[in-house]
């Protein structure tokens, strides 16, 4: 008698498993579900924020400068008239040397710093650059400032390399002519 009260109730086990089973896969399909709309969410934040961080930038673009005094304005564009400025910069993993946001073919790379001598072909070149440049530039201006900034991808003995090069420039056109202000 035993043995037949559990035959009973081994199709009953059959169908309570059956139902843990569909549970388990339900809640599966639905975790899967809510992954995906929280990455879309997700996505959609995104591209909102960019939206905005365009907008914001348009914006300040925008924005006239309303702080400075008139009389300020004056001195500044009185000196605007003497000084030349270089807006030297370094950009990307690859260190490309960019003056006054225009690119230049010049790359400052690790492997052709090797030797010395490389590396002081390298200083010629940057040297030679700026130098172009300035030549390029107004002729009756007195002064000339040299900026240098990086992007945070480049590489420190890159940006060493252009620092010292710009150096030994200011010291070859004479340093009361010439001023050097690395950006933090």
């Amino acid at each position: 008698m035993h043995k037949n009260n559990w035959m009973d109730f081994t199709p009953l086990i059959d169908v309570f498993l059956i139902l843990l089973f569909v549970i388990l896969l339900n809640s599966q399909i639905e975790t899967k579900n809510q992954s995906e709309v929280y990455d879309t969410a997700i996505e959609n934040y995104q591209s909102q924020i960019n939206a905005l961080e365009v907008k914001l930038e348009t914006a300040e673009s925008k924005i006239p400068v309303t702080d400075i005094e008139p009389f300020d304005m004056v001195k500044y564009s009185f000196l605007e008239d003497k000084i030349n400025v270089l807006d030297i910069s370094l950009r990307t993993t690859g260190n490309r040397l960019w003056i006054n946001n225009k690119p230049t073919g010049i790359y400052l790379l690790f492997n052709e710093q090797s030797t010395p001598d490389a590396r002081s072909a390298q200083k010629s070149r940057i040297k030679k650059t700026l130098m172009d440049e300035l030549q390029s530039e107004k002729v009756s201006n007195i002064m000339t400032l040299f900026t240098l900034e990086e992007d945070g991808n480049v590489y420190r003995y890159a940006y060493l390399l252009v620092t010292e090069s710009i150096t030994e420039l200011i010291q070859e056109l004479g340093i009361d002519q010439t001023f050097f202000l690395p950006k933090p």
